[in-house]
């Protein structure tokens, strides 16, 4: 959703470009505000929207696209706060500052430095601890539809300075920028530029933001910060949970004890990374019988990442991060009550190997690639619907190829609990891209957490 006539309006001049110093802040601790819904200077009112505590990938927008200008991606936790429902308006400026135009339309040609001003005022009239929302602030508003952006053709000040090439990594928390430059990030739903602080812009509007409002909410600050998931009562019986019109065949796992890594069969062709050897045990559980389907995200998210088709319901969704996965899973959670998450990288392996069942093949049901796994030979690189070839023991489906697996573990190695980074996560199974060897049960690939592609998917466990 490029604005691209605003370029008609500010001159290049006014775009300031110049690399600021400054770093990522964290607010923890902040004291909460309490908000109300409608506020009335004089005879103007303006509402107050609230936005609850919830976690978005920054810098992307609601199809997985990149916002245009951010210059990488993250995970932004947000506590709760307000924002107001609309951009302020001539009206609402001329009843803070005495004086001006009136109407309903959003207020332009105020600078960042005006915008101050109007705040100071405001607090004084009604007592609030108004400000200017930061930009994750506005993107997490808009990009999760709390609010609308601007009409077309409008930016919007935040109160972030504006640093080219200078994103977040991994996962933030309540993420502002300390920076001092006179360059402040404005804002529409797709696309971030810098604007000098100084420019009155026709194109360039705001809104009014307050908070925290509410603390982090523990599931998020489970799956996010501390990644450790509620985990169910372990149980392995099978069911099947239905969501809207589509169902998850959950299949039921008997917990057990069994050799993790580069196992005999696993052959030469077993990675460094996949030895020692380790005796692993791992209690009852259950996981999804296929990989998250297109249907399936559609039915619990309402919309569709990226690259996929509604019109291939059967297929494995893809350009999928480990973050959107949990945040699907929040989601998830919330339509069933249920404990829904990533199955750790221990029961994905002993899943895929058949658990109690196991044959001892090289991959999941089979020592023949072709039988159980789309890979590169006989996929064409394509992703096929789930299901088409010959479960596991377990009547698991796809475990090798198709789409790599998210799991819920950081990477590490084997023999050791040290975690080198919280933000590279384990894929397993290989994909319909990849040749035999990567389709093998223990084979194992590290990736940023962050990070899509075409042949990344996951399943879910309980």
């Amino acid at each position: 959703m490029k604005i691209s006539s605003l370029l008609a309006v500010i001159s290049a001049t006014s775009l300031l470009l110049a690399s600021c110093g400054g770093s990522a802040s964290k607010k923890s601790g902040s004291q909460l505000v309490n908000v109300d819904q409608n506020y009335k200077v004089g005879d103007v009112s303006f509402e107050m929207v609230r936005v609850p505590s919830g976690a978005f990938t920054f810098g992307a927008r609601r199809d997985g696209l990149k916002i245009t200008g951010a210059a990488s991606e993250s995970e932004a936790v947000m506590s709760g706060y307000a924002i107001s429902k609309e951009p302020v308006s001539k009206s609402l400026w001329a009843a803070v500052m005495g004086g001006g135009e009136t109407g309903d339309q959003p207020v332009t040609g105020v600078d960042y430095k005006d915008v101050l001003k109007f705040f100071s005022k405001l607090n004084k009239t009604t007592g609030g601890s108004f400000r200017l929302p930061t930009e994750a602030m506005y993107e997490y508003a808009v990009v999760g539809y709390y609010v609308e952006e601007a009409p077309k053709g409008c930016f919007e000040w935040t109160s972030d300075p504006f640093i080219p090439d200078f994103a977040p990594s991994g996962v933030v928390v309540d993420y502002s920028n300390s920076a001092e430059c006179q360059s402040k990030v404005v804002r529409t739903y797709g696309e971030r530029k810098g604007l000098a602080d100084y420019t009155k812009s026709g194109s360039v509007t705001f809104r009014i933001a307050a908070g925290p409002t509410s603390d982090i909410d523990p599931l998020v600050k489970a799956v996010f910060i501390d990644q450790k998931p509620e985990r169910e009562t372990p149980n392995a019986e099978s069911e099947v949970v239905k969501v809207g019109d589509e169902s998850f065949d959950m299949i039921g796992v008997k917990g057990g004890t069994f050799s993790m890594g580069a196992t005999k069969e696993q052959g030469k062709e077993a990675d460094s990374d996949e030895k020692p050897i380790i005796e692993t045990s791992v209690e009852d559980f259950k996981l999804s019988s296929t990989e998250v389907t297109v249907a399936q995200w559609n039915a619990v998210m309402g919309r569709l990442p990226y690259g996929n088709d509604i019109k291939e319901p059967r297929k494995p969704v893809v350009y999928v991060s480990w973050y959107d996965a949990q945040e699907f899973l929040l989601k998830l959670n919330a339509l069933t009550g249920r404990k829904f998450r990533l199955p750790s990288e221990a029961e994905w392996e002993y899943a895929a190997r058949g658990g109690v069942k196991s044959r001892g093949y090289l991959f999941s049901g089979s020592n023949e690639c072709y039988k159980v796994a789309q890979f590169v030979q006989n996929s064409g690189s394509e992703v096929k619907n789930v299901g088409l070839l010959v479960p596991n023991e377990l009547g698991f489906y796809d475990m090798s190829g198709n789409v790599w697996e998210w799991v819920q573990d950081s990477y590490h190695q084997y023999g050791s609990t040290e975690v080198q980074n919280q933000n590279i996560h384990v894929q397993r199974g290989g994909s319909a891209s990849s040749k035999w060897d990567a389709c093998r049960v223990a084979n194992r690939q590290q990736m940023n957490a962050g990070n899509i592609k075409n042949t990344f998917g996951f399943r879910i466990a309980l």
